[in-house]
């Protein structure tokens, strides 16, 4: 009785312990983080109570359900769409039925226990404050969406990642319901609603598995020229950027981000911001936005994409080890394979600059070149030696917030000189050096981690 459900659940603690042993110092680092991260929650509440702020707390309630409903739909397409292992249980005589229905229930208590360990925490920092606070409607309405976000989550892994899309129709309809009818009766009703058709999906959900296989079997049937190593290299990072139509993804993310930093730090967030938050946006320069703007599309086009080049090799690195050519090469031609996400994320400063006019394009393009190159220098390291290991969420939060505190001092160097002198490109042109210089090295460095973790696995 449910044996893949226990399986998943005992697969998932294994590698949280193993993980954690093998990295004490980031998980620790993570949960410092995350402690302090719902401490600022706690205190932003605490500074729009004692404002009389008047926030929407309906927004507050779909922002919540939106990223359960992202994060549900990665987790279920980590354990079911793309994972290797579920394929065993598949191939038994147990319904499919069955085996996907508890895949969905460990997403499902997932997502239910993170929302009860980080409210109940939040709600202790709340408590300790003095304040009295009661909203049993409101918590009730919050977890239900939580479940709603899971199934819809599933839902849209299940049928995005199948080869009937038209599947996803009563998705949207689900949500447009819930943005015209407020009250927790109607979120109830779309959650018993979205509750049936997941249950009349799992019919389906077999489809999706077998169309990504079979996507997969055709890709692996092509031919592969042969080429020079770094070109190989090259040729092969980008190919995989282009299938998984990442390169379109940062085009789209540096056009959005662009266009709402610009919008932003022109208008200052008046109409689109609640009442609370625009107290806190007085304060923020329109440097701010493009900082915050660029520093977003950096983790995303510079640290995310560095990293996956190297945990993505979890299949492969056995070939990598074996491969004739020198380790130092493998880091050049991956490093090489980067011009192509920084070019995509060019197009920031074209929107940013609609708003604000073309006198900050100089700024923004030292800071998206000096971003771009520091979350390469810090990312590289770490992805050599991390290399061939599961995508960990934890390691992309870390490498975030040292790239925050390093831009954050370029950004703070930036403005105290140009209190003093408005020709800043000698500034730009030696912290662009110092940049260079420091990736450099780090390719060095991540060229002996490389190296000495394959002679580390030799000698065992």
């Amino acid at each position: 009785m449910l044996e893949t459900y226990k399986y998943l659940f005992l697969d998932i603690a294994r590698n949280f312990f193993r993980n954690a042993k093998t990295s004490p110092l980031l998980y620790l680092f993570f949960g410092f983080m995350m402690f302090f991260s719902i401490v600022g929650m706690a205190f932003i509440t605490l500074f729009l109570i004692r404002q009389n702020a008047e926030v929407n707390i309906y927004e507050v309630f779909l922002l919540i359900m939106f990223v359960i409903t992202m994060k549900s739909g990665v987790d279920f397409h980590k354990y079911y769409i793309k994972s290797n292992t579920i394929s065993y249980p598949l191939s038994t005589p147990i319904s499919h039925q069955r085996t996907i229905s508890e895949i969905f229930l460990v997403v499902f208590w997932l997502q239910l226990g993170l929302w009860a360990f980080f409210s109940i925490l939040f709600s202790i920092f709340i408590a300790l404050s003095e304040i009295k606070l009661s909203y049993p409607i409101e918590y009730i309405q919050f977890t239900m969406g939580v479940m709603l976000g899971t199934i819809l989550g599933s839902l849209i892994s299940m049928h995005f990642f199948s080869s009937k899309r038209l599947r996803l129709i009563p998705i949207p309809i689900f949500f447009a319901f819930l943005w015209f009818y407020r009250e927790p009766i109607a979120t109830l009703i779309i959650l018993l609603l979205a509750t049936i058709y997941l249950i009349i999906s799992f019919r389906w959900a077999l489809d999706s598995y077998q169309f990504v296989k079979r996507i997969e079997r055709n890709k692996e049937l092509k031919q592969v020229k042969t080429r020079d190593a770094i070109k190989a290299i090259f040729h092969k990072e980008t190919t995989i950027l282009w299938r998984d139509r990442l390169l379109f993804s940062f085009v789209f993310s540096a056009v959005t981000i662009g266009g709402f930093s610009g919008y932003l730090a022109q208008f200052g967030g008046d109409s689109i911001l609640p009442e609370g938050i625009k107290q806190l946006a007085r304060f923020i320069t329109p440097s701010m936005y493009g900082f915050l703007g660029i520093y977003i599309l950096a983790i995303y086009t510079s640290v995310f994409t560095s990293l996956n080049f190297f945990l993505a090799e979890e299949d492969t690195e056995w070939l990598i080890r074996n491969l004739p050519i020198r380790e130092k090469t493998i880091m050049k031609g991956k490093a090489v394979s980067l011009v192509l996400p920084f070019i995509c994320s060019i197009p920031f400063v074209a929107f940013f600059s609609a708003f604000k006019g073309l006198n900050m394009i100089p700024s923004l393009m030292w800071f998206m070149a000096f971003s771009f190159m520091v979350g390469v220098t810090i990312s590289f390291p770490l992805g050599a030696k991390y290399m061939g290991k599961k995508s960990d969420v934890l390691l992309l939060y870390c490498v975030a917030m040292i790239l925050f505190v390093v831009l954050a001092i370029a950004m703070a160097f930036e403005n105290l000189i140009s209190l003093y002198s408005t020709f800043l490109i000698p500034f730009y042109i030696i912290t662009i050096l110092v940049a260079a210089v420091s990736m450099f090295l780090s390719l060095e460095f991540s060229t002996y981690i490389f190296k000495l973790k394959y002679n580390l696995s030799k000698a065992l």
